[in-house]
């Protein structure tokens, strides 16, 4: 983020910068103090140069926090998350976008268990469906009973995987979620 042209130091920001022409004068540098190029659109949106091509305003900037842990911070992350969306989106002109390294899990998780019930029905759907195009009136030559229970072992399948990874302390993330989707699609369609 913005931030790296003063090494993240609130202190040195504080000390070096004045006016508006010192900040002006930190933001058009084509790198950062380590280094490292600074990518403008990355950095900056809404951006106005001048015909030097040095900027000049600016309607947003990208601020990053990074923190150093343990691997143990999804609840101070979720929490840092809350704050910004609870507290700085109260202010007129300044509209806050976060993101953090749970961001996509929480949404992802938020919307398959949102429509949980639809996912349900969806399951239901397809096993009366495979249970009726393999179903005959036939009883000896009928395989209702065949998609029955194909469909039971692929709900059961997935409950051991879910198992198997909990077990070995496998994170649930993103991926995982997909998992139900896929035994269904490539389970019924092998099945048969």
């Amino acid at each position: 983020g913005i931030l790296r042209f003063w090494s993240n130091d609130r202190s040195l920001f504080d000390s070096l910068v004045i006016t508006e022409e010192d900040l002006f004068a930190f933001v058009n540098s084509e790198t950062f103090p380590d280094g490292t190029a600074v990518d403008r659109n990355s950095e900056f949106g809404g951006a106005v140069y001048d015909t030097s091509d040095n900027l000049i305003k600016v309607s947003a900037v990208r601020i990053g926090f990074t923190l150093i842990g343990n691997g143990q911070g999804n609840d101070w992350m979720n929490e840092f998350l809350d704050y910004f969306e609870n507290e700085l989106n109260g202010f007129d002109g300044l509209n806050v976008y976060r993101f953090a390294q749970t961001s996509l899990d929480n949404e992802l998780a938020a919307a398959v268990t949102g429509e949980i019930f639809l996912f349900g029905l969806t399951f239901f759907l397809m096993l009366v469906f495979a249970m009726v195009s393999l179903g005959k009136l036939d009883r000896v030559k009928s395989r209702a009973s065949l998609a029955f229970f194909t469909t039971i072992w692929i709900c059961i399948s997935g409950f051991a995987a879910y198992g198997v990874c909990a077990g070995f302390g496998v994170p649930f993330t993103s991926l995982q979620q997909v998992l139900p989707f896929l035994l269904i699609g490539i389970g019924l369609d092998d099945a048969f």
